[in-house]
């Protein structure tokens, strides 16, 4: 009996399903493959800003150069023009007429670039302000969720900075516990690095942090959750 068709087909069958079967990460490897991801983008990003620049600068200096020949070129054409036209009194004023209608539309074309380089850094200045305004309220978002402000900053960049999005994007990050006091007199929890009972209330009073979270807090450093 002919089996090697058979076996040949589940070994297939076996190939395919481990294929198939999705990865399990855990908890380490999903944060480092968070962690590497946002560092893979950033690289990516500052890489291209680089090349830009780069091109930008080539473009503008090949720019100046062309500029300073025409300006040469149409000078020597002036002063042709001008020794032509230098005994026919007519034909000088036209000259100057025609002259003069050029250097208006050359300083019309100057205000014109002028007004596209300052919305140019306008709109510059205004990316810089809602990249600041992102990572204002990534903090937030950090604070509130009770994740590490600098790695949700990382991750807010990559997405379109809205409250929401970095929302989700704290969720993929571990939470920042308060480990428990182990002298409650000292206010303080373990290791000295929480806050004291004055700090939480102070943070609670501001809205920087919900009821639960400052009750949690309270109870994590031995403190009664209460107005004093």
């Amino acid at each position: 009996m002919d089996t090697d068709g058979t076996q040949e087909q589940g070994d297939v069958a076996l190939a395919t399903a481990e294929e198939e079967t999705p990865e399990t990460l855990t908890r380490e490897e999903h944060d480092a493959a968070v962690k590497k991801a946002v560092l893979d983008a950033t690289t990516k990003v500052n890489a291209d800003v680089g090349r830009q620049k780069a091109e930008a600068n080539k473009a503008l200096k090949a720019a100046t150069a062309a500029q300073t020949r025409v300006e040469t070129m149409q000078r020597e054409q002036d002063e042709a023009a001008a020794e032509a036209v230098r005994d026919d009194p007519e034909g000088t004023s036209l000259l100057k007429a025609r002259q003069e209608a050029r250097r208006l539309k050359a300083e019309l074309e100057t205000k014109n670039t002028e007004l596209e380089e300052a919305n140019t850094r306008n709109a510059e200045f205004e990316a810089e302000e809602t990249k600041a305004g992102v990572e204002d309220r990534a903090k937030e978002v950090a604070r509130r969720l009770g994740v590490k402000p600098a790695d949700l900053v990382k991750l807010a960049k990559l997405t379109d900075g809205t409250t929401e999005s970095i929302e989700v994007a704290a969720s993929t990050l571990n939470k920042v516990t308060v480990e428990q006091n182990l002298n409650p007199d000292s206010g303080r929890t373990a290791g000295g690095s929480s806050q004291t009972k004055i700090e939480i209330m102070d943070r609670f009073g501001k809205g920087l942090i919900s009821n639960v979270e400052y009750e949690k807090q309270m109870k994590a450093i031995g403190a009664h959750p209460g107005k004093g």
